[in-house]
């Protein structure tokens, strides 16, 4: 069944492809490296952010106490999970499959030592704690790189009115607003995996899991991958 998440993905991507062709081929390409600018940008601001966030607020410890809450609330009973029941949860999260894997692996008691925790709840607790302050911080990053690269684009953009270009220009555009209009798609995908706690976000989650395209778009999110190798996780 199509969602209406799938809609308005297309709908974004359609109308990134009519301001690519407005747009056209120079401006467009400028776009698209802006935003690659901006994601090399944001990584390296990446850990002075987390850092200035674990400083100055109490937001990872927040996020420590409700996932914890969270997964001590789905197990009955008050001891342990097995290691079965623990892979089995893990698995039925929504969140992508190299996140899931790195819970499994980092499962011991040598990750237990390094996080300070001494139980399997408060392992994923501290755990997603820490990689969701790390995709608050990236997307702060995001935003900061996003502004500093906005102004240095609003000089090159005199390239555009360059005469001759035609209708190439304009097609070339369209091209990359298709690109952009991923980009896009796998930004707000990133966003809502941050914010899944939420209500929004966990709706948005289930309207994901739901839609076969969205399912596979999102798994096949590769900036998704190359962030989670940033922030570490």
């Amino acid at each position: 069944m199509t969602s209406w998440l799938t809609y308005i993905i297309i709908a974004v991507i359609i109308l990134s492809v009519f301001f690519g062709w407005r747009n056209g081929f120079v401006r467009t390409l400028m776009a698209m490296v802006s935003w690659i600018l901006v994601i090399l940008l944001a990584g390296w601001m990446n850990p002075y952010v987390s850092g200035f966030l674990r400083k100055n607020t109490s937001i990872e410890t927040y996020l420590t106490d409700k996932c914890t809450a969270f997964l001590e609330d789905h197990f009955e009973s008050g001891d342990s999970p097995g290691a079965e029941e623990q892979n089995n949860w893990i698995e039925s999260l929504t969140v992508p499959e190299s996140l899931k894997n790195a819970l499994k692996e980092n499962n011991n008691e040598q990750a237990y030592q390094t996080l300070g925790v001494s139980g399997f709840s408060d392992y994923v607790g501290k755990y997603l704690a820490h990689g969701i302050t790390n995709g608050i911080a990236f997307l702060l990053a995001v935003f900061l790189a996003a502004l500093l690269v906005r102004l240095i684009g609003h000089a090159l953009n005199l390239l555009a009115w360059l005469p001759g270009i035609g209708f190439l220009n304009h097609l070339g555009g369209a091209i990359f607003g298709v690109a952009r209009g991923v980009l896009w798609m796998w930004l707000f995908f990133i966003l809502i995996t941050v914010f899944a706690d939420t209500s929004w976000g966990s709706a948005c989650m289930r309207e994901v899991g739901r839609d076969t395209l969205l399912n596979y778009l999102y798994s096949h999110n590769y900036l998704m991958n190359i962030i989670l190798n940033i922030v570490g996780m």
